[in-house]
């Protein structure tokens, strides 16, 4: 009675220390200035995002002429500003989502402020920052003499199949649309191209798996440190899609993972291997 007692009080004090760990290292990942998480948590929130396969949006946020504003005013003022920017996005999320989780706010360096907006669809990201711009521009140019076409919001498809940083090139890409506008805005990427890729992907998956469509070349010769003998070649599949384009290894596994085909093609691998070690 006494051994399971303490083994449950061992137990209570474990899940305890574990929560404290997490809870310690999620602090120190956090902006100074704003209290918002950082780059490094954004890209171990988007590994979970990966492994979970959720929906939503990713979002990017900038105020541009910062150095301007900057010189101009002098870095307490812009401080100021960068807080009154993230209160006045903060309410904005607020106004729209009450109680939501599924929205997290970082910050990245200087003006760049990234979300990630799990389980939002096209048009609910399209009011949020649509709120976003009016809030921020009814409560900061009140505040502070600011110049015109500073600050833009953009939101791109999360894109299970692809990466963080192709994610967010495509988010950066768009940035520079809505600021040519010439006028405090945002840019919503439509999930309909995004979809059409991914459709595309898991099709070239499931026709390279089953017809076991694809050839391999050699990445790596290891040799031996005594005789210089050949001991080990490392493989690499060569994976094309329909119009013969090389497809990612990391877009093309994550498919066969969602299409519970990874063990086909791993299957298929060996067997080209070993055809190749017999002839």
């Amino acid at each position: 009675k006494n051994f399971n007692k303490l083994s449950s009080n061992i137990a209570n004090l474990k899940n305890e220390l574990n929560i404290n760990k997490e809870m310690v290292e999620r602090n120190a990942l956090i902006d100074n200035l704003t209290g918002l998480y950082d780059k490094k948590m954004f890209d171990l929130d988007m590994k979970s995002m990966f492994v979970s396969s959720y929906d939503g949006y990713i979002l990017c946020l900038r105020i541009s002429k910062l150095d301007e504003i900057s010189h101009s005013y002098g870095f307490l003022a812009t401080d100021n500003l960068l807080i009154s920017f993230v209160n006045s996005v903060n309410d904005a999320i607020s106004e729209l989502y009450k109680n939501n989780n599924n929205i997290t706010f970082y910050r990245f360096h200087g003006s760049e402020f990234v979300m990630i907006a799990k389980n939002v669809d096209y048009d609910s990201v399209v009011n949020l920052c649509k709120n976003i711009i009016e809030k921020i521009s009814l409560e900061l140019f009140s505040k502070y003499n600011l110049p015109i076409n500073i600050f833009h919001v953009v939101a791109v498809p999360f894109d299970i199949y692809g990466t963080t940083d192709s994610i967010l090139k495509m988010a950066y890409k768009s940035l520079e649309k809505a600021k040519a506008k010439n006028e405090n805005g945002y840019e919503v990427v439509n999930e309909t191209e995004i979809h059409q890729e991914a459709h595309n992907l898991e099709n070239s998956t499931r026709e390279i798996v089953s017809n076991a469509n694809f050839n391999f070349d050699f990445v790596l010769d290891s040799f031996s440190y005594e005789n210089d003998k050949l001991v080990m070649r490392e493989i690499r599949p060569i994976l094309l899609d329909k119009e013969g384009k090389n497809l990612s290894i990391g877009s093309f596994i994550a498919a066969c993972e969602k299409l519970f085909l990874n063990v086909d093609f791993d299957k298929e691998v060996l067997n080209k291997a070993v055809d190749f070690i017999i002839e």
